[in-house]
């Protein structure tokens, strides 16, 4: 009786181990949305333009942000990567200011850190009157055309 008794124990404890618990809190973290702007959406060589980048999280603004990065280059620019820190606008944009100096294609790639997420993606930029489909490879992976 007394082994019964303590096989049934362990059944007891394997199922009540297995079960779900109601009152648990599930993960309730939703994810970290990145918009991306560029103002103007055309520019012209010597064009300043605004590089934005809007954070936001179950519909509400990320303000505070641990890193909000661009990188900037020109393409076959070789390793002459410009990695610019974004200035936080308060209203979960963070932005720079850059100026295309030549009529090319460029990527621009932002680096963001915020509410336990990091996340990238790269843009292609074509400048003035560029045919950017002759002048990247058009199988480059991960190619996002603004």
């Amino acid at each position: 009786m007394k082994r019964y008794s303590i096989i049934l124990f362990i059944i007891f404890l394997f199922i009540s181990g297995c079960s779900s618990n109601e009152n648990s809190t599930p993960n309730t973290l939703a994810p970290l949305d990145v918009e991306f702007e560029m103002v103007p959406e055309q520019v012209q060589p010597g064009d300043v333009a605004q590089i934005k980048v809007f954070l936001s999280q179950d519909d509400k603004p990320v303000t505070d942000a641990r890193e909000v990065l661009f990188e900037v280059w020109k393409h076959n620019g070789g390793e002459e990567h410009e990695m610019i820190e974004a200035e936080n606008n308060g209203d979960g944009s963070y932005s720079i200011e850059w100026q295309f100096e030549e009529e090319w294609v460029y990527y621009v790639y932002y680096h963001v850190t915020a509410a336990d997420a990091h996340r990238m993606q790269k843009f292609i930029i074509g400048v003035g009157d560029v045919n950017v489909d002759e002048i990247v490879d058009s199988g480059e992976a991960g190619r996002t055309q603004w």
